[in-house]
């Protein structure tokens, strides 16, 4: 059976970068982007600077990234938090 190409580049990236730290380099990419787009929002409607964009467009992104976030998030605890409570355990049980 063949496999599709994204299947195959996600096998060759998590090679090199685990999946949780992949997961929270993408948070990470989304909270820089969202911190961009208010910085040019500022920049645009508070310091005066005349720029052609469309501020809605910036404001639905700015959403769209808050909401991307969220999901990982989710998705991040869901998968990797119950490990992170695991391995509290055993090492609160081992120093007992």
């Amino acid at each position: 059976m063949e496999a599709t190409l994204a299947h195959h580049l996600r096998k060759k990236l998590t090679m090199f970068v685990p999946q949780k730290h992949l997961t929270t380099l993408q948070m990470v990419q989304f909270w820089f982007n969202t911190a961009c787009l208010v910085l040019w929002l500022y920049v645009k409607h508070i310091a005066g600077y005349n720029c052609h964009a469309n501020s809605g467009v910036i404001a639905l992104t700015i959403f769209a990234n808050v909401t991307f976030y969220v999901l990982f998030q989710r998705f991040y605890n869901r998968t990797y938090g119950n490990a992170i409570q695991m391995d509290e355990n055993a090492h609160a049980k081992k120093n007992n």
